[in-house]
């Protein structure tokens, strides 16, 4: 308690030289409690008097000092789940056991090993927290412990999550080949070598020497591709690369093919009717070939017809070609167009 000449007479507490709080004019009985770290301390009350007026007691007393050890928290949060939330953020979660702390340190290393260090520090009861700003393609470990002023309970049980890795280009593509398909189309067909792949860029060149330039995309996973409206005996020569978002692969093997002559049926092109009837010299396919060299690619409509036909039907045939239910039910499909062509010769 001090009665004394407010704002110039002063009781102050001081711990180990730094002023804690201090109290001046009629002031009642007051208790004060401060949090003093385990160890040797000092502590000092010092009532300081100016005398140039003079009013109250100008006295102070001091009751009684009470040490009072600080009890840690107890009950280890557990139940630590970590849960990716982005490309760089993990999400943080755990089972609150404690009633008396102040708040949850959070501590993470990164990996399996090495060392934690506290990155955070989140209020008391609360139980979730998000940790921002992380590297790509990084294991991040972690755990919690509450705290209050007497120390800290222990740690929670440990919690690992992965932020994805950077991303990189596809891997190139390999075994390209190119086979004529008659007169004005040939089929390429290479094998995939990547899995996270937008898409396969087809690049041609006339002959084998010359400039490269695009000539169409397939999207991820497809393998094979029809190019159409070709000239007659003309060789042609093909790349292909992969791509995604952050670049291309290297490019294939180069694969070259020779159109036939307008008349040459060595090579029908009808993919789906070859896969179904098991030859290209199968008398119907034939019929299909000689409409469609007659009556399509003599029309720009008609070209347009075959040009789609030939980029769609290579992976159909394929499908059909191994399943004798397909190839059975192809023909079925095939019987009335094949008959309407024949009237058509």
């Amino acid at each position: 308690m001090v009665s004394s000449e407010s704002g110039w007479d002063n009781l102050s507490f001081t711990l180990d030289g730094t002023t804690s709080t201090t109290w001046s004019g009629a002031v009642d009985w007051t208790s004060y409690a401060v949090n003093v770290p385990a160890g040797s301390h000092t502590f000092r009350w010092t009532y300081e008097k100016d005398t140039s007026t003079a009013t109250g007691l100008d006295t102070a007393w001091l009751d009684a000092v009470t040490l009072v050890p600080l009890e840690a928290p107890t009950g280890d949060p557990s139940g630590l789940a970590a849960t990716l939330a982005s490309s760089t953020e993990i999400d943080l979660e755990w089972v609150d056991n404690c009633t008396t702390e102040l708040g949850f340190r959070i501590e993470r290393r990164d990996g399996a090993s090495g060392t934690f260090t506290e990155i955070a520090t989140v209020s008391a009861n609360t139980t979730t927290t998000r940790d921002s700003g992380l590297s790509a393609g990084t294991a991040y470990t972690y755990r919690v412990r509450a705290y209050n002023a007497g120390g800290n309970t222990g740690y929670s049980n440990e919690a690992s999550a992965t932020t994805p890795g950077g991303a990189t280009a596809p891997g190139a593509p390999s075994a390209l080949s190119a086979t004529a398909a008659g007169s004005i189309a040939v089929v390429l067909t290479w094998t995939r070598n990547s899995t996270n792949e937008t898409g396969f860029k087809i690049e041609r060149k006339t002959g084998s020497t010359g400039s490269y330039s695009q000539i169409g995309t397939v999207t991820a996973n497809v393998t094979t591709c029809g190019d159409t409206g070709l000239a007659s005996m003309t060789t042609y020569t093909y790349r292909v690369r992969a791509y995604n978002a952050t670049g291309n692969s290297a490019f294939s093997n180069e694969a070259s093919a020779t159109t036939g002559a307008s008349s040459d049926s060595s090579s029908s092109g009808c993919f789906i009717a070859t896969a179904a009837y098991g030859s290209p010299l199968d008398a119907r396919v034939m019929a299909l070939r000689r409409f469609r060299d007659r009556h399509l690619v003599t029309n720009a409509w008609g070209r347009l017809l075959v040009d789609g036909y030939y980029r769609t039907s290579p992976p159909v045939a394929d499908v059909i070609r191994r399943s004798d239910t397909l190839k059975e039910a192809t023909r079925w499909a095939l019987e009335p167009l094949i008959d309407a062509v024949e009237r058509l010769d």
